[in-house]
């Protein structure tokens, strides 16, 4: 109710519900007042009205009978909600009875009946309040409580033996295993001290054990348990099956993965993270940033999975890597508010390389489309070890990784390695990997531009899968939009109100797509992607 400014509103946004979501809402509370007037919500399942001091953090509020101008209205609203009710009515027939007879239901009875029409996902109990004026939002938890499901309604989930991957056993809370859990989140406190959340799937997890992380293959100790609410911080002896609780003291653990016994280890399926598809050189403003800089991306890194970092092997330069402009920018923010690291974007440097003494003569060719690398140790004679061959394959795949001229990665390329001289004395480690590294690039730019032509390089762009999810009215605004972004739609389906538009796009017309996306559609578009494959720069891009 923060953006309502009157009560007819709260009827608006109910025929919204049902036009856009295509549900039947059931109203289980509506406001009383609304905007600067909003005093309070009334149940219409309790019949009781509850008033609360607007602005009050604990939200303590009074419980008052139903204000005779709105008793009407409470009552219309119960009888709505049970004609709404009424297949699940009949399939109690002590209930249908009562209902039909016209008898009044209990709030228990109402509960019991709402929970379980709530559980067939075809149900949706409306609330209604304000989180900036700490309106309702003890109520809303309380509906969590009554009408959604716990862990015992769930069904049971899949877990893999370590030992044998088809080896699929089916778990829920009644299974009889000491421990098993999933760790779905982790953050680091004020005190920079790691905390990770998990949740319990069978048996119970007691503070001051040790548990075994079957990823990791590490014994963990748990220092201690602790329930959180915001910043409160709750300690706890143990969590049992169905339980969320964080834990204080692991060291190995990171986002997905999952504890189990050591002599039976269980799998449970692992988070699947979308790969980086966009990435930003940057630099700390000043050495005191520089020396923090690392240890703050490695938090980062282990808190947001699909957040990347690598260190350009031969410009020296930080790069980040993560899902989009957006997903970086919030990322490079936390950085300077939350660890209060300055840092700054920079444009990925370009520099050449030279040996000392070692000499290689390769061959390159294209591999085929879509098969990545391949190296090939064709040498004769012995003036170069086995593990000289690894320099150069290594040196290969290193340039590679950086580009010829623009910084791009070359793909899909075939190195055959013909011949190897070594020098007697100066031949060093690492020498071989940087003759390769210079024979792939050249030594400086105007080398690397002859490299380019007599290589054939051509310049590839990726190409991304898209998902784009928008109500049914502006599937043709975005198609358009979408069309004059080099996209190729593939797929389009109408379903419930909303269109669901698939097909690949080259990743640079979508940059800052997320905002176009919700100018476009009024903020009720949401979209999703992922690298499908690379292909040649059209010459209209």
């Amino acid at each position: 109710m923060d953006g309502v400014d009157n009560e007819e509103r709260f009827s608006e946004n109910l025929k919204s519900i049902q036009e856009k979501l295509q549900v039947v809402p059931s109203v289980v509370q509506f406001p009383i007042g609304a905007g600067k007037e909003l005093e309070g919500l009334v149940d219409v399942v309790e019949q009781k009205a509850y008033y609360f001091q607007l602005g009050d953090k604990k939200e303590n509020y009074q419980v008052k009978e139903i204000p005779a101008n709105l008793l009407a209205k409470a009552k219309k609203y119960q009888k709505e909600l049970l004609e709404n009710l009424g297949k699940i009515i009949e399939e109690d027939k002590e209930l249908a009875l009562k209902y039909l007879e016209g008898q009044a239901f209990q709030a228990e009875e109402i509960k019991k009946l709402l929970r379980k029409a709530t559980l067939t996902g075809e149900y949706f109990p409306v609330f209604c309040g304000s989180a900036y004026k700490q309106v309702g939002v003890k109520l809303i938890l309380d509906g969590v409580v009554d009408y959604l499901p716990s862990p015992l309604d769930i069904a049971k989930v899949s877990a893999f033996s370590q030992r044998d991957e088809n080896k699929e056993t089916l778990v829920n809370c009644n299974s009889p295993l000491p421990y098993l859990a999933l760790a779905f989140k982790i953050v680091f406190d004020e005190h920079n001290q790691r905390i990770t959340f998990i949740r319990v799937y069978a048996g119970k997890i007691s503070a001051g054990t040790l548990i075994y992380n079957v990823n990791r293959k590490e014994e963990e100790r748990v220092n201690s348990l602790v329930r959180i609410h915001a910043d409160n911080k709750k300690k706890i002896e143990e969590v049992r099956a169905g339980d969320i609780a964080a834990v204080i003291g692991l060291k190995y653990t990171i986002t997905g993965d999952t504890f189990s016994e050591k002599k039976n280890p269980l799998l449970l399926e692992n988070i699947d993270f979308a790969e980086p598809v966009i990435s930003q050189a940057i630099e700390p403003k000043t050495n005191k940033d520089g020396n923090k800089l690392a240890d703050c991306l490695n938090k980062l890194k282990i808190q947001d999975p699909s957040f990347r970092t690598k260190q350009d092997r031969e410009t020296g330069q930080m790069v980040i890597e993560g899902m989009g402009e957006l997903h970086l920018e919030v990322l490079m923010e936390r950085l300077r508010q939350e660890y209060k690291v300055d840092i700054e974007r920079k444009q990925r440097k370009k520099t050449g390389g030279s040996g000392h003494d070692a000499r290689v003569w390769i061959t390159f060719e294209p591999n085929e489309k879509g098969k990545g690398f391949k190296f090939v140790d064709a040498k004769k004679g012995q003036d170069m070890s086995s593990g000289d061959a690894e320099e150069v394959r290594q040196g290969i795949e290193e340039a590679a990784s950086s580009g010829l001229l623009l910084n791009y990665p070359v793909v899909d390329l075939k190195a055959t390695l013909t011949k190897g001289e070594r020098h007697a004395v100066d031949t060093k480690p690492g020498d071989f990997k940087q003759a390769a590294i210079i024979a792939l690039r050249g030594d400086g730019v105007e080398e690397r531009e002859k490299r380019i032509q007599d290589l054939g390089v051509i310049l590839l762009e990726p190409i991304m899968q898209f998902e784009v999810v928008v109500p049914v009215d502006y599937t043709g605004t975005v198609t358009g939009d979408l069309n004059s972004r080099r996209a190729i739609i593939e797929e389009k389906e109408a379903t419930e109100g909303n269109s669901y538009i698939q097909g690949k796009i080259p990743l640079k017309e979508m940059l800052n797509y997320s905002t176009i996306l919700r100018q476009l559609t009024g903020g009720r578009g949401e979209y999703s992607m992922q690298l499908s494959t690379y292909q040649k720069v059209s010459d209209s891009a």
